[in-house]
């Protein structure tokens, strides 16, 4: 068994893995060539920085890492963790990152980033005991939503998609913060496969929404404080999802938003995940 860097590893061949790694998760994924490098570009990760174990020539274990600024610091984003089912308890996962870190901390990074679904307990033992630390709870919604009235917007509103945000108003507007995957920095990343659009009223922004138009993930959504209970949260969840074929999915809402999560519930969504928001200090 010897680690390295994936940056020489194809994409099919970390697809391949990845889907054999994950066909027994406790919720089953597979991607494509194509998605997987749509999921790389949205988590900016970097083959460079991800890491494998090899038996031979083959990848049996991964953890797929992105950098950039997390909460103030360079941060290496963990955008998957796989090992196949033949090589398991093996501790790969601690030893892929005791072959990362030093690489990591060579790069400046000061802290390691991951999100595990809380009831892998497995995953949730073996980050504890590397070290993470759980920052938050963070709460994912899906489903139809309910269409039994599609409000029509106040007077002096206006829905419209639009090229581009001024992004700090629109930060103004949170009540929690997006995970990695979903922030500022995600969108841009996939802007091509995101849709984006704004209410406005006397031509001021007042809330707005990003929906990934391949999954119908919305990827970020808000409505400035003063201006809620309108009906533009619906308007515009109604507006961004209209001719969607598969359910919509919002993911990784912080679980403290509970306006946030009284609102989902409200629109028809209900909960399907719930994972941890954990960090390393390196």
């Amino acid at each position: 068994m010897h680690f390295g860097t994936l940056q020489h590893t194809s994409l099919q061949i970390i697809a391949d893995t990845f889907n054999l790694a994950f066909s027994d998760y406790v919720i089953p994924m597979h991607f494509t060539e194509v998605q997987l490098i749509e999921k790389l570009t949205r988590d900016g990760i970097h083959l460079e920085h991800s890491v494998g174990a090899f038996d031979g020539d083959k990848l049996v274990g991964f953890i797929l890492q992105g950098l950039g600024p997390w909460e103030g610091a360079l941060t290496a984003y963990n955008g998957g963790t796989g090992v196949i089912p033949d090589y398991r308890g093996q501790k790969l996962t601690q030893q892929l990152y005791a072959y990362s870190i030093p690489q990591l901390k060579a790069a400046g990074v000061k802290q390691c980033l991951l999100e595990v679904v809380t009831r892998n307990l497995v995953a949730l033992k073996t980050y504890k005991a590397i070290g993470f630390n759980i920052a938050r709870t963070l709460e994912s919604y899906k489903g139809e939503l309910n269409m039994k009235a599609f409000p029509s917007l106040p007077t002096g509103f206006i829905y419209r998609e639009v090229i581009d945000l001024d992004w700090e108003l629109a930060e103004s507007f949170w009540d929690c913060k997006p995970s990695w995957g979903y922030n500022f920095a995600a969108i841009q990343r996939i802007r091509q496969f995101t849709q984006l659009a704004g209410i406005y009223y006397k031509n001021n922004l007042v809330g707005y929404g990003a929906i990934h138009e391949n999954t119908n993930r919305m990827a970020q959504f808000a409505i400035a404080p003063a201006y809620r209970r309108q009906g533009l949260g619906l308007h515009l969840f109604q507006k961004l999802a209209a001719g969607k074929t598969v359910p919509l999915s919002v993911i990784n809402v912080d679980e403290k938003s509970e306006s946030t999560l009284n609102f989902l519930e409200d629109i028809g969504l209900t909960a399907f995940l719930q994972q941890y928001e954990m960090t390393l200090a390196i």
